[in-house]
């Protein structure tokens, strides 16, 4: 077994391994470790008594300063649709604005315990080990994690545990829609919201319940007795949860109109929906999704009677925002939108 002090010398971290209620291994870094031990890794001798442990407990609590209440508050804000910031940003009309311009007036340093550096886990220990269920070279515990979006940078996607403490607390806005989505979900329901609003001329309601089901959204033709479900679908590596959404659209005998968050994701999953549920119109896709092509195969075979295909629509959050600039709404239709 090789000593702490030798790991430390080649990979920069510290392997700790649990082993209840599954084994996990989670690397430290000599500093990461100091914070959540309160002593140097390697240094047995000053491990602490157990009173000293309850007091290294308390001091990694994250201490609410009125910076980081306001930074939470913000992000409450700006999730729920509103105006947030110096720079009075939004989360749709500034295509997903910075960290920086939400919180620029506020103390950087503060802000830092927020999203803790992530420790890099050496290239080799992830061959060896990395297809192993119990092997999780995750990064601390954090608050927010960064995130791209159509191509942009977020770095304040919410972990749930600043989700639960934004919910939970009297002084700060609960959080609107799903109540385990990320952020891409929740920009994805709002992209679609307004494409649908401005570019189709549709009303739109979000996260509706129909039956045994909730829906992302329900668009409304206006003037026509005509209703359309659309749901936003996100990377992750659940196929069940991919196949309870297809049922969902299915047994919802609805058109619907889907909005991936990018072309990988919507190529695996109706990929897997061509293999497990239904044929799905021109799969399998080979290659990354030609979404133009895509849009006009599905709307197709929406329209064919003989044709058990629900989807009349799909696009990626970056396509559904190339059409709702197409559309041009102000920046006043945008911050007006309730979704």
């Amino acid at each position: 077994m090789p000593s702490i002090s030798s790991l430390l010398e080649k990979y920069g971290a510290v392997p700790i391994v649990t082993t209840f209620p599954e084994p996990t291994v989670e690397w430290l870094s000599p500093d990461e470790f100091e914070r959540q031990y309160g002593y140097r890794p390697g240094r047995v001798e000053e491990t602490l008594s157990d009173r000293e442990r309850a007091a290294v407990t308390e001091k990694k609590r994250l201490s609410l300063t009125e910076d980081r209440l306001t930074a939470f508050d913000r992000l409450a804000r700006l999730w729920n649709g509103e105006v947030v910031g110096p720079g009075a940003v939004h989360l749709l009309a500034d295509r997903v604005p910075s960290w920086r311009n939400i919180t620029a007036d506020l103390d950087d340093d503060e802000l830092d315990a927020l999203h803790p550096p992530a420790t890099s886990v050496d290239e080799e220990y992830l061959t060896a080990f990395g297809d192993y269920e119990w092997f999780d070279p995750a990064s601390p515990r954090r608050w927010l994690k960064s995130t791209h979006i159509a191509r942009k940078r977020a770095d304040y996607d919410i972990e749930e545990r600043a989700r639960t403490l934004m919910n939970g607390r009297e002084d700060l806005p609960d959080l609107r829609g799903d109540p385990h989505e990320g952020l891409t979900h929740r920009v994805g329901v709002g992209v679609e919201a307004a494409r649908a609003t401005f570019a189709e001329d549709r009303r739109v309601e979000t996260y509706v319940p129909i039956g045994d089901y909730v829906v992302d959204l329900l668009e409304y033709d206006r003037g026509l007795k005509r209703e359309r479900v659309a749901e936003v679908l996100t990377s992750h590596n659940n196929n069940r949860l991919y196949r309870a959404t297809y049922r969902k659209i299915e047994e919802l005998d609805r058109p619907a109109v889907l909005v991936f968050d990018d072309r990988s994701t919507a190529r695996r999953v109706l990929n897997h929906w061509n293999e497990r549920c239904v044929k799905v119109p021109g799969a399998p896709f080979e290659s990354s999704l030609n979404v133009s092509w895509t849009r006009k195969k599905f709307a197709e075979a929406a329209s064919d009677s003989s044709c058990r295909w629900p989807v009349e629509d799909v696009l990626t959050i970056t396509t559904a925002w190339d059409d709702l600039e197409e559309a041009s709404p102000s920046r006043r239709d945008l911050l007006s939108l309730n979704w």
